[in-house]
């Protein structure tokens, strides 16, 4: 009997720019072993001085402290770097963490049509 193929859950990240709009897209599980990636993706992308920027967490399946505090981050570097930030909220299972912490309310969540 062959074993049952399992899921990949190896954290990725992707960068798309339209016009003055640039999007982060993780997908997997992003947790403290991506959080240098996260930080280099969005470095690279700021330099590029985006009028808007979108953190995508739809294609997530998980997320710990690491992406949270990331998130809050961009947050603030939007207000003092004077750009818009919008996040496309993940599955329930990642926007549990953020319902626990009670930042849905705080941070910019928005619908993939509004982003």
């Amino acid at each position: 009997m062959m074993p049952e193929p399992t899921v990949d859950e190896e954290f990725r990240i992707t960068v798309s720019a339209v016009g003055t709009t640039s999007t982060i897209g993780p997908q997997g599980e992003w947790d403290l072993a991506g959080k240098a990636a996260a930080s280099r993706a969005v470095t690279e992308t700021l330099e590029r001085s985006p009028d808007r920027l979108v953190l995508d967490l739809s294609k997530l399946t998980f997320i710990d402290s690491s992406a949270v505090h990331a998130a809050i981050q961009l947050s603030q570097r939007s207000e003092a770097d004077n750009f818009h930030f919008a996040i496309v909220p993940g599955s329930r299972a990642v926007q549990r963490i953020f319902d626990i912490c009670h930042l849905t309310e705080t941070l910019p969540f928005t619908t993939r049509a509004q982003a």
